[in-house]
């Protein structure tokens, strides 16, 4: 059977992360199954065999249509020698995290899935939108490009409640559409990639430029609100440590708080996304602005602050009962004094490990129920 995966990639932690969870969820099939993936910007043919998937390769070039020629060979032989096409795909498995709503254009929803969609159908392959975030579908053009999708695909899992609504309130109910969290809080990781007692007394703060580039804070107040955490921290006799998990732009954020302290911060900017995890399993406590560093700290029970642009964040928070350590826009210092107190006093500390593990083990139990769904109502009917 061949799946392709699409919406992952290596650029992208919280998309490599994913695609290590889809391999993972894949595993018990053995070479029964072969995962492809089409090269993009986040995802390039090196990586792809990196990763020991197929590269599924593009047939149009420059106007011109090749695959008539190109299947002219036999399957076998064609696979043999790599020529893994769109026609030979039995399941997709979309993984996109977020990028169908009004945040996102018609090009993007198109370029993920919408413009494949009469050829997928011709195939008759199955079509499964993995736990993301959904809407909101107030724009027309968003609505109608998303809705051919809906409609064709088997099974559509919702990451979240207000997703859910979005979809509901334009679509209307669907049994097909379901609640799942981020599968990636099942990914196992090697405890043994960060040295034990590393990280134990640290608080890993991971910036995420999107803040500012959606105007939730201007550069200053962001910077002004990062200093404030950091010295609460130091304060508390704990070590701030920044933790880049996302690109150069949030590396600009890091050097920007860095020059803010004479004694400059530890920056790290592991490149293995399960390293990253590991690291952040280990945290005395979290702050990040990015949603799959907060999957990975929240899923192995360490307590978490999140500065937040979407609603994704209110969500994921909300499964862990961890809905009031949201910073926004318009808390005030003391609250946020409060709030950061509360993650870093040792009893506090303590009792919020407690609860979050405890639905760390429903969240981990919801998407194994997930993966046992598109298993036997798909991939085990597709064999």
């Amino acid at each position: 059977m061949l799946i392709e995966v699409r919406g992952v990639g290596t650029v992208n932690k919280g998309a490599y992360l994913m695609l290590l969870a889809v391999k993972q969820a894949l595993q018990p099939y053995g070479n029964k199954v072969t995962i492809v993936a089409k090269d993009t910007s986040a995802f390039s043919t090196q990586d792809i065999e990196k990763e020991g998937l197929k590269r599924r390769i593009e047939t149009k070039r420059k106007g011109i249509e090749f695959k008539p020629l190109i299947k002219l060979l036999p399957k076998s032989l064609r696979h043999k020698l790599n020529l893994y096409l769109l026609d030979d795909v039995d399941v997709i498995l979309d993984a996109s995290g977020f990028v169908y709503g009004d945040q996102w254009s018609k090009e993007a929803i198109n370029k993920r899935l919408g413009s494949d969609l009469k050829e997928i159908k011709g195939n008759n392959t199955t079509v499964v939108l993995l736990p993301q975030a959904f809407g909101p579908f107030e724009k027309n053009e968003i609505k109608d490009s998303f809705s051919k999708i809906l409609d064709y695909s088997s099974l559509v899992f919702s990451r979240d409640r207000q997703s859910l609504a979005y979809l509901e309130k334009t679509y209307g109910k669907k049994n097909k559409v379901v609640l799942a969290p981020d599968f990636t809080n099942l990914l196992k990781v090697d405890a043994g990639l960060v040295p034990a007692g590393t990280y134990e007394r640290s608080v890993i703060i991971i910036p995420n430029n999107k803040l500012i580039e959606k105007a939730i804070f201007t550069e200053e107040q962001y910077l002004s609100l990062l200093e404030q955490i950091c010295k609460k921290v130091y304060d508390s006799k704990l070590e701030p440590v920044i933790l880049i998990h996302e690109g150069d732009k949030d590396h600009k954020i890091a050097k920007k708080l860095n020059a803010r302290f004479e004694e400059k911060l530890k920056v790290l900017t592991e490149p293995s996304a399960l390293a990253q995890k590991a690291l952040l399993g280990q945290a005395y406590a979290v702050i990040s602005g990015r949603f799959h560093g907060l999957v990975s700290s929240l899923s192995q029970g360490v307590p978490s602050i999140a500065t937040s642009w979407s609603h994704k964040y209110e969500e994921l928070f909300s499964d862990y009962n961890m809905g009031r350590f949201i910073i926004g826009k318009s808390d005030s210092a003391e609250s946020i004094a409060s709030l950061v107190d509360e993650v870093l006093n040792a009893d506090s500390n303590k009792q919020l490990r407690q609860e979050i593990q405890a639905c760390a083990k429903i969240e981990k139990e919801k998407s194994q129920k997930m993966w046992d769904t598109v298993f036997s109502e798909v991939i085990n009917k597709r064999k």
